[in-house]
């Protein structure tokens, strides 16, 4: 309820002084924290101590867009999340089951923005992001049985930016400028198609800030979106 929101401060991701914004922040207090807790989820199943979250999607709202945006550009996302198999990063070369990819992959498949804002923090790291994955389809050969598997490091997710152009509290621009920085670090990202599907999407709606839920046509856009994701994931 709103009073336990105002007491609880598991509802905010970091802490801002009086009068600033996360888009214009030079600092998120608390951001590390945040940010472990990210990971454990992802890689220990958090509480539940499993061994690998099982995530197909991530969903983040405001302040949780803005600290996805600004974790998946990081080499720690690379090297826990992208390169990760159980736990345990994989070097180039070493010897798995052609199976283990999909049953230990803990990268999601997709990744949607709502409410989201400039890092401004992260400014740098944004501004110059350059995401290797993007050279190749997410295949690769496997020389030694002539047959095409998929390459997870390379594999690029896809991401939905739910964009309310009224929104007062993150205003349209920043989100917009979030996108297409990583849009313009994944080179080919909007123009890459797999069964029609651009890696990057966008769905806009009159309404402001909170998930446009009571609005039919964004809900039918992003339900769209999951499942055509979903499809082509299972295809490739």
């Amino acid at each position: 309820n709103e009073s336990e929101m105002k007491t609880n401060k598991t509802y905010q991701w970091w802490t801002l002084p009086p009068g600033v914004r996360s888009f214009n922040a030079k600092e998120y207090k608390g951001y590390q924290i945040a940010a472990d807790k990210v990971y454990n989820e992802l890689l220990l199943g958090g509480e539940r101590q499993t061994t690998s979250s099982g995530y197909d999607f991530i969903f983040g709202h405001s302040q949780g867009a803005i600290l996805l945006s600004s974790l998946i550009i990081s080499r720690t996302w690379r090297e826990k999340i992208v390169m990760n198999n159980k736990g345990k990063a994989k070097e180039d070369g070493e010897n798995q089951n052609d199976d283990d990819d999909d049953d230990n992959d803990i990268q999601p498949i997709g990744y949607i923005f709502n409410g989201c804002a400039w890092p401004n923090p992260y400014t740098d790291a944004m501004t110059n992001y350059k995401n290797e994955s993007s050279k190749n389809d997410g295949h690769e050969i496997d020389t030694n049985k002539g047959k095409t598997k998929k390459n997870k490091i390379n594999k690029q997710p896809n991401m939905l930016f739910i964009i309310g152009e009224r929104d007062r509290i993150n205003p349209p621009e920043g989100a917009i400028r979030v996108r297409d920085a990583l849009s313009k670090g994944d080179i080919d990202a909007m123009d890459r198609v797999t069964k029609n599907l651009k890696t990057i999407e966008t769905c806009y709606h009159p309404a402001g800030h909170a998930v446009p839920v009571s609005n039919t046509d964004a809900l039918n856009t992003m339900t769209k979106w999951v499942f055509r994701v979903i499809e082509g994931n299972n295809q490739e």
